[in-house]
């Protein structure tokens, strides 16, 4: 049976048991199957309904419709781009024009910014200071192959759950973020790249690079949370210039929005009151996780190359 003009399927009710049987079984799953064996010679539309919906949220009805599901596809990571992004804001920040945020002198630092006309308006720039560890070693605990180790560690982005490994290591991840009033919390699925070595103004640095992403297993508002989308985070680590064996420091870019009910006018003081603090607190966290689980352990998962 092949769709109609617009991508309507018209089957009259005593059609539906041998349509979905019809499909192949990488469509409809057993338990499906199962239901539709045992609902033979039924034609009570709501029963088909029913079925339907759970099709659906295995993305197997698509093709009674005309269309293929989608696979989940990892966003494609220019490097050399994504460098030059990062190179480009903090010289954008050195000229000024950024809004301070929260502070705590000698340790951290942020500034926030609005870019009116982008769909992701308000920018926040943080720095990680004085960070008691090898740069290597915080590349190491943010690399997504310690991901589970992370959810030990860190509080600032809690729930952390792993949703599918793909090429080189990457990682696309759901997670919840904690958010003080008046916002509530976020949920979110990022893609997060592996972690890279890089030139950053002629000396040794490593990135990592955050994109937004969807999967099949997170349908936006199943637990109920607002879905923020993010719009291309960074962490360039560097070691510290006088100490660079047991200190570095962390200079990153977190471009959210966090959607909802949320008054325009303010936005860019909610998000420079919000985001800092979450960050600050993974600053934190990161300390207190390099003394509990990195700070004997060799390091073997920071990807050193450049290509």
């Amino acid at each position: 049976m092949k769709p109609q003009a617009g991508g309507h399927v018209t089957v009259p009710c005593s059609g539906w048991n041998d349509l979905l049987l019809s499909l192949p079984t990488s469509v409809l799953s057993p338990q499906l199957t199962e239901r539709l064996e045992e609902a033979n010679g039924r034609y009570d539309i709501q029963y088909y309904i029913y079925i339907i919906t759970l099709a659906m949220r295995n993305i197997s009805l698509a093709r009674l419709i005309g269309m293929e599901p989608k696979e989940q596809s990892f966003p494609q990571l220019d490097l050399e781009k994504e460098v030059q992004k990062a190179k480009w804001f903090k010289e954008d920040l050195e000229k000024g024009g950024w809004n301070p945020r929260f502070n705590v002198p000698g340790r951290f630092d942020s500034w926030s910014k609005t870019f009116l006309g982008e769909e992701f308006a308000v920018k926040v720039l943080f720095l990680f200071q004085d960070m008691p560890m090898p740069a290597e070693k915080f590349a190491e605990m943010m690399h997504p192959s310690n991901m589970e180790i992370r959810t030990k560690w860190d509080d600032a982005f809690q729930d952390i759950e792993i949703l599918e490994t793909g090429p080189g290591g990457s990682l696309i991840v759901s997670t919840r973020i904690a958010l003080s009033c008046p916002l509530t919390d976020r949920e979110m699925v990022l893609f997060a790249s592996t972690t890279r070595e890089i030139d950053w103004y002629g000396k040794k640095a490593f990135a990592m690079f955050v994109k937004n992403a969807s999967h099949p297993s997170k349908p936006v508002g199943e637990n109920g949370l607002v879905r923020a989308t993010n719009g291309g985070n960074f962490y360039i680590i560097s070691p510290d210039e006088k100490e660079p064996e047991s200190k570095c420091q962390v200079f990153g870019l977190t471009n959210n929005n966090y959607n909802g009910w949320l008054p325009n006018a303010r936005m860019e003081w909610l998000v420079g009151r919000n985001a800092p603090k979450v960050f600050h607190k993974l600053q934190n966290n990161a300390i207190e996780g390099y003394n509990l689980y990195f700070k004997n352990k060799e390091v073997n998962s920071a990807d050193n190359s450049k290509d």
